[in-house]
């Protein structure tokens, strides 16, 4: 069965306390950070997890700006299959 991992791209970078709470709510997460986003990697089990998942970075006051669907493999490698968006670049804030 493939489950299905999520990158969300935030703007600005998240603090240790928002970690702990995603890291709480929702499993370990995975984040990159740039100068002006946070990339954060998420396994769910369906399609209402992820909603979960965007609800609490809304009501932690969170500003998405993008999102994409990666499937995690058997052999424990990512590879791209859909693109709900371009790939993560850097977002100024104004």
């Amino acid at each position: 069965m493939t489950s299905w991992v999520y990158e969300v791209q935030i703007v600005g970078q998240l603090s240790p306390s928002v970690l702990s709470e995603l890291d709480a709510e929702v499993g370990k997460v995975f984040t990159t950070t740039v100068p002006v986003t946070t990339l954060i990697r998420a396994r769910t089990p369906d399609q209402s997890a992820l909603v979960g998942l965007l609800d609490l970075l809304h009501a932690l006051g969170l500003k998405v700006v993008a999102l994409r669907q990666v499937a995690d493999t058997d052999e424990g490698r990512e590879t791209e299959i859909q693109a709900l968006s371009p790939g993560p670049r850097p977002v100024r804030s104004t």
